[in-house]
């Protein structure tokens, strides 16, 4: 069958079958990431005593792994292909960095919340720009221009998505800040409608 052929790791002469390893690999990080949403299911329906944040602690733990199978995912491509990877597995490591602060202090949870959306949104279009770069409708060549096309196009990602992420946040911001300003109008008149209230159940007493 060929889920079975895809799957194995030596063939029938003991020989390590190579072009299956990336099968391999491709299953052990999704594994891990299923595996940290096993953890967000124990954790909220509280199934085990797991500590606070483990589900972070696990989450950054499976991009680690990610990012570091990237790492050994290279070896005998051409330059741009080993080129927009590298970009990718930078990314991953630091979008697992960005985990693991959220786990030991709660001192970088202001940084942490607006970087973990916008690190796994750039994580995200980046995958899909390695696609059409490699195997879009018109493949790059593998040329130093091209190379460097390939630094520009990424830095035009992270500058669009960090601009929608800020304007997400000033929006929210406002908003919220609005409600408030409502919410306090609202119970200070209130306030004052009850106190009349009183003052005039008290005259008439």
């Amino acid at each position: 069958m060929p889920f079975n052929n895809s799957a194995k790791l030596y063939g029938e002469r003991g020989e390590l079958i190579t072009k299956n390893l990336r099968n391999h690999g491709h299953a052990l990080m999704y594994g891990f990431f299923g595996l940290s949403g096993i953890v967000d299911l124990i954790m909220w329906y509280r199934f085990l005593p797991l500590p606070p944040k483990f589900d972070y602690l696990v989450l950054s733990l499976a991009f680690w792994v990610e990012g570091f199978l990237f790492y050994l995912h290279l070896h005998g491509r051409d330059e741009l292909n080993v080129h927009v990877h590298c970009i990718l597995y930078i990314l991953v490591f630091v979008t697992a960095l960005v985990f693991f602060l959220a786990v030991v202090s709660d001192r970088f949870a202001p940084f942490v919340s607006f970087s973990r959306s916008y690190l796994l949104s750039l994580q995200g279009s980046w995958f899909f720009q390695i696609a059409s770069i490699l195997h879009g409708s018109r493949p790059w060549e593998n040329t130093s221009g091209n190379m460097e096309l390939s630094g520009i196009v990424f830095s035009c990602h992270a500058l669009v998505l960090f601009i929608f992420h800020l304007s997400g946040r000033i929006i929210c911001f406002r908003f919220l800040a609005r409600q408030d300003q409502l919410n306090e109008l609202l119970l200070g008149n209130y306030s004052e409608e009850e106190e009349e209230c009183s003052q005039g159940q008290d005259q008439a007493e």
